[in-house]
């Protein structure tokens, strides 16, 4: 019974992270849609973003015991962190 309770408790944490990144998110893009000349390093922002949302939501789905969607979020926050360091490289440096 208290596993359960804990699984309730880590679930809701990640789910207000996630709530939290998404907004973050839709700043980001709406700064990007304004200038986008100006404010072209947010994409490196946005992605870096998007992959800590996605590992938020496979390390939920690992605590669910659903190892397929969390393999599946796992490689696309790993394609996200690719895109991630090529935009720093290109933008930033």
């Amino acid at each position: 019974m208290k596993s359960g309770r804990r699984y309730g408790t880590i679930a809701n944490v990640l789910d207000i992270v996630n709530i939290i990144i998404a907004m973050l998110i839709v700043v980001c893009t709406v700064f990007l849609f304004v200038d986008l000349k100006e404010n072209e390093k947010l994409f490196t922002v946005v992605f870096l973003l998007a992959t800590v949302m996605n590992v938020d939501m496979a390390v939920k789905y690992y605590k669910r015991v659903d190892i397929p969607r969390t393999v599946a979020l796992s490689l696309f926050a790993l394609l996200l962190l690719v895109l991630s360091v090529l935009s720093f490289v290109t933008l930033w440096i």
